[in-house]
């Protein structure tokens, strides 16, 4: 019979804990993201609420007009080819500068919302359902752009050490 070696002797640190030196070892790394942001910037959580919220919406106009055509109530943007990239010009900017997380992406994000907002104006008479659904749209990007403020960098983070 083969003798089985004692268990290891227990180490100083918990076995919970990350081992140091590695990049998610907490506080450090956060605090190491936050200082790479410069002002006007979104932290992490909310560009990427930003970033999903944009790109939604742009994926629900892109039903949104198909659907209406499909239903023969076309909205004023799908009857003529040239037409049809005008309601997703802001809209994809907002998209280009929330992924850039650009010091401008909110600003290009409320002109997104107002672009949608003109949208579904021009809406009301020939396809009234897709004008509201394209208004619940306007107001959905206006108040992700928005709440996208509360993590906004405001001036330079510095290490705390």
């Amino acid at each position: 019979m083969v003798p089985i070696p004692p268990p290891p002797l227990p180490s100083n640190r918990p076995q919970w804990a990350p081992p140091t030196g590695t990049a998610w070892s907490g506080d450090a790394a956060e605090q190491q993201e936050k200082s790479a942001l410069t002002a006007g910037q979104i932290d992490k959580p909310w560009r990427w609420i930003l970033q999903a919220g944009w790109v939604l919406i742009v994926i629900t106009m892109i039903a949104v007009g198909d659907g209406s055509d499909h239903l023969g109530k076309p909205t004023w943007w799908m009857d003529k080819f040239p037409l049809r990239v005008v309601p997703f010009l802001l809209p994809v900017v907002a998209c280009f500068f929330a992924f850039r997380n650009s010091p401008r992406a909110l600003l290009f994000g409320w002109a997104g919302a107002l672009s949608l907002t003109a949208t579904a104006l021009g809406d009301i008479s020939p396809s009234p359902g897709a004008a509201l659904i394209e208004g619940g749209l306007a107001l959905s990007g206006f108040l992700i752009t928005t709440a996208a403020l509360a993590g906004r960098v405001r001036g330079s983070i510095t290490a705390s050490k």
